[in-house]
């Protein structure tokens, strides 16, 4: 009918012609989706579970936790440098740090200014344990005390698995997501409550015994390591108890050692089950990756705490507490 009135378009049509935009091919993957239920509370414990065909020995826990903080502190800056500069971003750019990005201060425990945070440990802990007690590791808790922000969640939605291990020729460890959650809400076993603890890694000692100066140890106390040990787990964890449970007191602090007076970590103490060899402190992993580091020259050890109330953790005290060393978990005889 159009063509025979003459026409080839039909009355009142208007031709338009489209332009496409020379990055319409590209793939730009959208960040995951942040449920709104979970959007509108404040998240402060995520728990994974790891996975993979030989899973890493518990001694490894300290350059895991690492990896996990950088991955998740790479992860969240990627995904705000897409929010802030939208098509623009260059990933190129971003990773020469030409398009600045602010960091996370839970996950990096940093201010805006890249100063290290001094709010009472607040920011994530990266804790990996190993549950079953067969010297091997088996799940990640990131926990901390103020919550986690929106893009903060995605950033730990996003935490699939970690390669570092490949380059040591073992198989790829995966992280399985199993729930997200408030410290009331979300209680796994890590966390407790209990009145009773143990140490499941070494304790590290925050100071160096002195013989000089104000802080110099009493003449006994530098015959003694095991003392000098002891002396510094009981002020932190007063410090602790001041902070976390002011209404609650130690009762006991008692040393874990074998026959031959050495510190040991029993894995049968948190687990009934265990199946793994008991572990000397000096076997874990206790420099971290940085120059300045000396947890690998800091006296360490092993102990029981009993509180005469039951208290909630994390219980991570010490040197290096938020990369999975210091780590108590409740007593399997816990009443």
């Amino acid at each position: 009918m159009i063509q025979k009135l003459g026409s080839f378009d039909p009355a009142g049509s208007v031709w338009i012609n489209n332009v496409r935009s020379a990055d319409a091919r590209s793939v730009r993957p959208r960040p995951p989706r942040v449920p709104p239920h979970l959007r509108r509370q404040r998240m402060q414990v995520a728990r994974f579970a790891l996975d993979s065909a030989t899973l890493p020995l518990a001694t490894l826990a300290l350059p895991l936790a690492e990896e996990v903080r950088r991955r998740l502190i790479a992860t969240h800056a990627r995904q705000t440098a897409r929010r802030l500069y939208g098509p623009a971003f260059d990933y190129e750019r971003f990773r020469a740090g030409e398009l600045p990005v602010p960091l996370s201060p839970v996950f990096a425990g940093k201010d805006g200014a890249g100063a290290r945070r001094t709010d009472n440990h607040r920011h994530a802990y990266y804790l990996l344990t190993d549950e079953d007690g067969d010297g091997r590791l088996d799940h990640l808790t990131v926990s901390s005390e103020e919550g986690f922000a929106p893009d903060e969640l995605q950033a730990l939605h996003s935490l699939h698995q970690l390669t570092s291990t490949t380059k040591d020729g073992r198989p790829p460890l995966r992280l399985v997501l199993l729930g997200l959650g408030t410290l009331a809400e979300l209680l796994p076993r890590v966390l407790g409550p209990a009145r009773t603890w143990v140490s499941a890694t070494p304790y590290l000692c925050t100071r160096f015994p002195k013989s000089r100066g104000r802080h110099r140890q009493p003449p006994e106390g530098l015959r003694q390591p095991h003392h000098f040990a002891l002396q510094d787990l009981q002020e932190e964890v007063l410090r602790w108890l001041q902070r976390r449970h002011p209404h609650a007191s130690i009762l006991n602090i008692e040393p874990l050692t074998d026959p031959n007076g050495a510190f040991t970590l029993r894995p049968r103490s948190w687990c009934r089950r265990s199946s793994g060899p008991s572990l000397r402190p000096i076997q874990y992993k206790r420099f971290r990756r940085k120059a300045s580091d000396d947890g690998g020259r800091r006296l360490t050890g092993a102990f029981r705490l009993t509180f005469d109330q039951p208290v909630t953790g994390p219980l991570a005290l010490g040197h290096s507490c938020h990369f999975s060393l210091g780590l108590f978990l409740p007593a399997v005889d816990d009443k």
